[in-house]
């Protein structure tokens, strides 16, 4: 198979998201079935992998889409762990943007990824739990993250956790410092296109 200028524009997109699903790419293709066509033409050639999460696929970059892109193979690895969480974070861009945010980027923060955003001149970040994370380990993120909304010197005006419902407890178990500053946001619903 020919890989296309496209094809390649497609493999780096994956490879900076590390694993993501078809919203990510639908600009490249004018319409919705031909995204899909060149995805499973992608895949059946193994320049991407695909991992279904319930009804959903995330892309990562196959053995052939990382020697496309000149890579070496130990950087690529994609668990289902790590495209579940990469369908989250896609869940969680699209939702910000439908709330008028414009993205700025990403920062890490130990193992945490931090997606940032602004709107209004406000300037937010925001961190995904998985599922089945528990309260404590929310508060555990929180107190991670804290820094990043410090009264006194903050890099950001609100940190928003997106998380499953059980975990809106962990907010009563903020001090009043950072009440304000820190959001914790369900989950946003998956849907059959997403």
């Amino acid at each position: 198979m020919w890989v296309t200028p496209r094809d390649l524009e497609i493999l780096a997109r994956v490879h900076s998201a590390r694993a993501c699903d078809s919203a990510a790419l639908e600009d490249l293709f004018p319409t919705t079935k031909a995204l899909q066509q060149r995805l499973w033409r992608l895949a059946r050639e193994r320049l991407l992998k695909v991992h279904r999460v319930g009804n959903q696929r995330a892309y990562s970059l196959g053995r052939r889409g990382i020697q496309a892109l000149g890579l070496p193979a130990k950087e690529v690895r994609i668990s289902r762990t790590a495209a579940t969480r990469g369908l989250l974070y896609a869940r969680i861009r699209r939702q910000l943007q439908l709330e008028g945010y414009v993205l700025n980027g990403q920062d890490r923060v130990g193992r945490t990824t931090l997606l940032r955003a602004s709107r209004d001149g406000q300037c937010v970040a925001a961190a995904v739990c998985d599922p089945g994370t528990s309260s404590r380990a929310v508060q555990g993120l929180v107190h991670q993250l804290r820094s990043w909304v410090n009264p006194f010197a903050p890099l950001v005006d609100e940190l928003m956790i997106f998380g499953p419902a059980r975990m809106l407890r962990a907010a009563s178990a903020l001090s009043i410092a950072y009440r304000a500053r820190v959001t914790i946001r369900l989950l946003p619903p998956i849907t059959a296109g997403s």
